[in-house]
């Protein structure tokens, strides 16, 4: 089960944009993840963002997380890559990057 209290607090009272962002923007990435490995966490997902405020941050220097998965039930074969930055308040060159496939 998903801390909602905490993950609420974070989407609605953390005053820091970059900390807001990245776990709005990672909680919307799960919630519409299509892999059966990610079933259940789209499901709390789902469940948190009906709590929670939205964040819009269109700009690139705010850190994100973005989840692009896909399975195929014919083959039987999935695939999940993880992009994430850490945004810089003072350039829209991130901070930190990481990648996952």
């Amino acid at each position: 089960r998903v801390d909602g209290d905490l993950i609420s607090f974070l989407a609605k009272e953390e005053t820091n944009m970059q900390l807001k962002s990245h776990v709005y923007s990672l909680l919307v990435n799960i919630a519409n993840a299509t892999h059966p490995c990610f079933t259940k966490a789209s499901e709390n997902a789902r469940y948190v963002l009906r709590y929670i405020s939205p964040v819009h941050s269109y700009a690139f220097r705010h850190s994100k997380s973005k989840i692009f998965s896909m399975f195929n039930e014919k083959y039987n074969f999935g695939r999940t890559s993880v992009l994430s930055w850490i945004g810089n308040d003072n350039s829209i060159v991130p901070r930190e990057l990481y990648t996952s496939h």
